[in-house]
């Protein structure tokens, strides 16, 4: 009995062996996998991602460094520094003003309301800073992106329009009609315009350069 079981386990043994081999040499061969943004960033220092925001609000909006991070200091969270720069940006008031608005009101509607700002002239600062920011970070020229920004077209759908226009006939007002997910994506609209996998990377490449 003994010998029938050994004699069944090497015979397994025989039969198993090349499959266990092509799992191996596959897996050797495959290419790792990039690691996910969310690994990344957690590899960043925790004082280098507070001294990254703060840049990145300062230059969005134009308020200095040295202002955003005093106010951090005093305690005022990202989201609030980034919603009071973006009033500062819009009333030209000072942003200190701004959060001390927001300290007797509480609510951003009020503090808004209070700078007297409606609706729509929120929404033509929001569109201005758009565009100052694609024409500074891409070179985009103002005058291409905030009429797409004005029909509410996004920052990702603007960026890409522009970005492809460099490889086609078609203008960046063209282009982002032609995206309508999830018909069409952004590589369908590629393809219809003739853009090769190689020219739709470099716009990616450029397209990282963007942070919120």
């Amino acid at each position: 009995m003994k010998k029938s079981l050994l004699t069944l386990a090497l015979a397994f043994g025989l039969v198993a062996a090349p499959f266990t081999t092509d799992i191996l040499s596959s897996t050797a061969e495959a290419k790792p996998l990039p690691p996910r943004p969310a690994a990344r960033e957690g590899l960043v220092p925790h004082q280098v991602r507070i001294d990254n925001e703060i840049d990145s609000i300062s230059a969005r909006f134009g308020v200095a460094e040295s202002t955003v991070k005093k106010f951090y200091n005093q305690g005022w969270g990202f989201k609030e520094l980034r919603h009071a720069a973006f009033l500062s940006y819009a009333t030209g008031k000072d942003m200190g003003a701004v959060l001390d608005l927001k300290t007797e009101y509480n609510r951003w509607p009020r503090v808004e309301y209070m700078l007297g700002l409606t609706p729509n002239d929120i929404k033509a600062a929001h569109d201005k800073n758009d565009a100052e920011y694609l024409s500074t970070v891409l070179g985009v020229d103002t005058a291409v992106s905030l009429p797409l920004f004005e029909q509410n077209f996004g920052m990702g759908d603007v960026a890409h329009a522009v970005l492809m226009a460099k490889y086609c006939s078609s203008t960046p007002a063209q282009i982002v009609e032609m995206h309508n997910p999830p018909a069409t994506d952004w590589d369908a609209v590629a393809t219809q315009l003739g853009i090769t996998e190689d020219q739709m990377y470099q716009v990616r490449l450029e397209m990282e350069k963007l942070r919120p």
